[in-house]
């Protein structure tokens, strides 16, 4: 008979206990935006413009495996996953002023 009453009893024990728990939820804190993002001009300098570019659309696998940013590799990468050349490279020269241009365009949009 005591076995019947202990056993429920446990069990809301086991209940109330974690309820006493404290919960640790995430407060959001206010954002601060970054220079780049909240820069609606692009940067001019090769490796900021890069860095800029590389924020709105990473060639990388999300796992730190990619290539470089700012490299030729990379800029390949950038400019045939935004269609900006094909797989065969046809379309502006690669980091040129056009090529840039029809980057942003595409990443602004």
């Amino acid at each position: 008979m005591k076995v019947k009453i202990f056993v429920p009893t446990l069990f809301a024990g086991f209940i109330l206990a974690s309820c006493d728990q404290p919960q640790s939820t995430s407060v959001p804190q206010a954002s601060v935006p970054n220079q780049s993002a909240t820069n609606k001009t692009p940067p001019k300098e090769w490796e900021a413009w890069a860095m800029w570019a590389d924020e709105k659309h990473s060639t990388g696998d999300g796992q730190g495996h990619g290539p470089d940013v700012g490299s030729d590799e990379w800029a390949y990468a950038l400019g045939t996953q935004l269609g900006i050349s094909d797989s065969q490279g046809h379309g502006p020269d690669i980091k040129s002023d056009e090529w840039r241009r029809a980057v942003e365009d595409k990443l602004q949009r």
